[in-house]
């Protein structure tokens, strides 16, 4: 009679069993990485697209303001004073017809602040506080002063903004007839900045008289 053979088995050593744990990870984390660069991939499409939609009303609501507006009176670092229309008559700046652009960096935002009398008062009122300024006046002081009498509004242009610088084309801003906005745009998916410039043209340049 011929014994019958067994075949044994060889278990996994330690070693090995190691060794697959280690390969599996190293899979893991390949198809993780994959997946991420993916996602993030597609995050940061969709904000380059976003920030080319932002980008546009950007420049549309900035210049619903500046391509029509008379004369830039004063550029600072994050802000513009201009002044916007002389429904006044006369060439001399009034204070409803300033228009102070400011970059908010508590609010992430560029805003609009203007001079708005109560809707109460009749024409002889508002002519009485609609004070004639000359060129050269501290347009801040004047913003100051008017918000602390509680005549001042404001409402947001554009949002999501990290920065923001402003250039005109000439050295001294009432002589500018062009003005160039630098604005850091925040992307949500990485927390980068994406910067974007815009310049607009004053269509209708006319500084004031005095």
């Amino acid at each position: 009679m011929i014994p019958s053979r067994t075949q044994s088995r060889r278990g996994l050593t330690f070693i090995e069993f190691v060794m697959a744990l280690a390969i599996t990870a190293m899979v893991a984390a390949a198809i993780g990485a994959m997946v991420s660069a993916v996602a993030t991939g597609e995050m940061s499409r969709r904000d380059n697209r976003g920030t080319v939609v932002r980008t546009y009303a950007a420049k549309t609501r900035l210049s619903a303001y500046l391509a029509r507006c008379l004369s830039v009176l004063d550029v600072g670092s994050v802000d513009a004073v201009v002044w916007l229309n002389d429904w006044r008559s006369g060439g001399t700046v009034h204070a409803s017809e300033l228009r102070w652009l400011v970059f908010d960096n508590a609010n992430k935002s560029i805003r609009v602040y203007y001079v708005d009398f109560p809707d109460e008062w009749n024409e002889v009122q508002r002519a009485l506080q609609d004070i004639e300024y000359v060129s050269g006046t501290d347009w801040s002081a004047v913003l100051n002063s008017y918000t602390s009498d509680g005549y001042v509004s404001n409402m947001t242009l554009v949002d999501g903004v990290n920065s923001m610088t402003i250039t005109t084309n000439q050295p001294n801003a009432v002589d500018s007839t062009s003005i160039t906005f630098d604005i850091g745009f925040l992307l949500e998916a990485t927390g980068e900045t994406l910067n974007r410039s815009m310049t607009i043209t004053i269509l209708r340049h006319q500084p004031p008289t005095a």
